[in-house]
């Protein structure tokens, strides 16, 4: 993949020709009489880098049929690399398309569209519905500011192009200049770079430890300056076990740095993150290396297999490990760590070639976790494809998987990113809308919101946030609208007067969620509790049925609903705490209700009904507060007078 990208490049620029498809840049046999462009050839590692993963070879991006998007950094020319991967893939395509505004045909059958702005054209639209009818793959490459067309709304594959690397650099420097500088692995905040930088920087006439100075003190003047407005573990939310774990090794290694601390005493020096992506994985990584204020050096398993050859993956291994030892205390972060499988999963021709990669990581890891200072940070989507003896006791043994942001989280994310041009009781009244979606989702609408108001030319507003992301009610009918309203007031009134207001499930805050919270704080809950939780439950229903004089199925219907969540807490008192009329007895739990006898069944309604019609008797007492006139004022909470009610 990278040897076709770089050797098209070469073609395209008529700089003479690659010996083979296999360019190998570790060991050049001769100094070529020219070099590649390093813009070009900056745009060729990083695509390769990003599209290896998914696509081994080019013909099996040709072959694929799938819509892709390549989001870039706003400093990239999209266009220049749209057309570097065009011409890598025109030959293996039968022919190829960029940026088309003619109708496609037989030699098209490859489309590429690359722009540097963030708009579609009509002819853009056009070659994306032919692509589609034609069974044709279509690869964009977008800036972070573009809003995609429908057509791509259901990319087969979302992309962002990687930052660079110390890898990067040496194959850049390879492939660009007549040498390749003796210490360029040793090379901090690669991250920080753009492709500008490479060309203010990287000249043959110049020597190449000069190119290299260059590029570090660009790199380290960032780093400066982004460190005064550094984010640190403190401000994080929605991290839960892994911010602990954080500002747990923050304490250990202040110990440690003032000598009250052996480093075999500190028993968090290593940990996996897993989660969806988007949940911030590599972001955690980089505040906590702020935070622990020690350097970060951020490696993938991508990027060590972006090389053809095994002696290849392995120096570059052993790179990075090396140079965690060598910048000790530092904060060392393998991303896609899953993408070094499990020896069981692996078969056939390839079964030797991993099992040497996995038995060098474990060697590396546990000589890593020997030196004094190094902590390793793995990020993984999926654990479960991890090698277990990378995971077992003295290795990467402690596994924290990262969810999906909570409203609290939510919030503070939002906070955060709009900072304080929206006040936080702007943002509360839209917290729910960003529900299921990952902090790194949350982000980019934020500065979707903040570039429309840029170039609307205001500053953003709770306005273009809810632009963004519409309420779903909005085109719901004011009648729904009211009874939904009506449901969730209900229960926020009974839990008022019950003394839960915590578990208020507003709209900016999940029933389940609140429930598991209350499960936590009360962690032996007495029938009493549990009554009052499943009337908290079931007041959706009563104040449906006082103020229209029926129910709907809103809090029904599905095995994440109210109902039933009623269900099984009832269930769970009668069968398991003793709660029921069969007495102190333990029944276990069944996956079937149905399957359940008839007594036992009734006893289970029962006590839902009976919590349904104390909720009723309680919004009865507030009446008044449960207005069923639409034009009355929102419930907010705080409302119900604790002392009026309970006289």
């Amino acid at each position: 993949m990278l040897g076709r990208l770089l050797q098209s490049t070469e073609e395209t620029l008529n700089l003479g020709h690659c010996a083979s498809d296999e360019l190998d840049l570790e060991k050049p046999t001769a100094k070529p009489a020219v070099k590649l462009r390093i813009d070009n050839a900056s745009y060729a590692v990083r695509l390769a880098h990003c599209l290896a993963p998914h696509f081994p070879t080019l013909q099996s991006m040709v072959t694929t049929k799938a819509f892709v998007t390549i989001t870039c950094a706003n400093s990239d020319d999209g266009e220049a690399m749209g057309k570097v991967l065009a011409e890598a893939v025109a030959h293996d395509a039968g022919g190829m398309a960029l940026n088309p505004s003619y109708p496609l045909n037989k030699y098209n059958r490859f489309v590429v569209l690359a722009d540097s702005t963030a708009y579609f054209s009509f002819d853009d639209l056009r070659a994306i519905a032919t692509a589609a009818t034609l069974g044709y793959p279509v690869f964009c490459v977008v800036p972070p500011t573009a809003k995609l067309p429908d057509v791509l709304a259901g990319a087969d594959l979302a992309l962002t192009l990687p930052d660079f690397t110390a890898e990067m650099l040496e194959l850049l420097f390879a492939a660009c200049h007549d040498e390749v500088p003796a210490n360029v692995l040793q090379f901090s905040a690669a991250d920080k770079l753009k492709t500008e930088d490479l060309i203010a920087h990287v000249r043959r006439a110049r020597a190449a430890t000069e190119c290299l100075q260059g590029l570090q003190q660009v790199a380290r003047a960032r780093t400066v300056s982004m460190a005064r407005d550094a984010v640190l573990l403190e401000d994080l939310a929605g991290y839960g076990d892994a911010k602990t774990w954080g500002l747990e090794l923050a304490q250990d290694l202040e110990l440690w740095r003032e000598g009250q601390l052996s480093w075999a005493e500190v028993d968090h020096r290593a940990v996996v993150l897993a989660g969806p992506p988007g949940t911030g994985k590599t972001s955690f990584a980089a505040v906590l290396a702020a935070s622990l204020q020690v350097p970060l050096i951020p490696t993938s398993v991508a990027g060590w297999n972006a090389h053809d050859h095994l002696s290849g993956t392995l120096r570059r291994m052993q790179a990075v490990f090396d140079e965690a030892s060598a910048r000790a205390p530092c904060v060392l972060f393998i991303d896609e760590l899953d993408g070094i499988s499990s020896r069981s999963a692996i078969e056939g021709r390839y079964s030797e070639y991993w099992a040497q990669i996995i038995n060098r990581m474990l060697e590396l890891t546990t000589e890593a976790l020997g030196k004094e200072g190094v902590v390793i940070v793995g990020a993984t989507n999926h654990p479960h494809r991890i090698d277990p003896a990378l995971t077992r006791s003295g290795r990467l043994d402690h596994i924290i998987h990262i969810p999906l942001p909570d409203s609290e989280a939510i919030l503070a994310i939002l906070k955060r990113y709009a900072g304080a041009t929206i006040s936080t009781k702007d943002l509360q009244t839209l917290a729910s809308r960003f529900t299921g979606k990952t902090g790194a989702d949350i982000e980019k609408l934020v500065l979707a919101a903040r570039a429309t108001a840029r170039r609307a030319g205001h500053s953003m507003s709770i306005l273009d946030l809810q632009q963004q992301v519409p309420d779903p009610l909005d085109n719901l009918s004011p009648q729904v609208r009211r009874r939904i309203k009506v449901y969730h007031d209900s229960q926020r009134i009974v839990a008022q007067v019950l003394g839960l207001a915590e578990m208020v499930p507003d709209r900016h805050r999940d029933l389940g969620e609140l429930l598991a919270k209350a499960a936590h704080q009360f962690r032996f809950p007495t029938e009493q509790m549990c009554n009052d939780i499943l009337a908290i439950v079931m007041a959706g229903r009563a104040g449906e049925k006082i103020v229209f004089g029926d129910v709907s199925v809103f809090g029904a219907g599905s095995s994440e609903s109210d109902l039933a969540t009623a269900t099984l807490i009832a269930a769970d008192m009668d069968m398991k705490a003793g709660f029921g009329k069969a007495g102190a007895i333990y029944l276990g739990g069944t996956k079937d209700l149905a399957q359940l006898p008839m007594p036992l069944l009734a006893s289970i309604r029962r006590r839902i009904e009976e919590a349904q019609a104390r909720a009723s008797g309680l919004l009865q007492d507030n009446l008044e507060e449960l207005s069923s006139d639409p034009a009355d004022r929102s419930l907010q909470a705080g409302i119900i007078n604790g002392k009026r009610v309970m006289n």
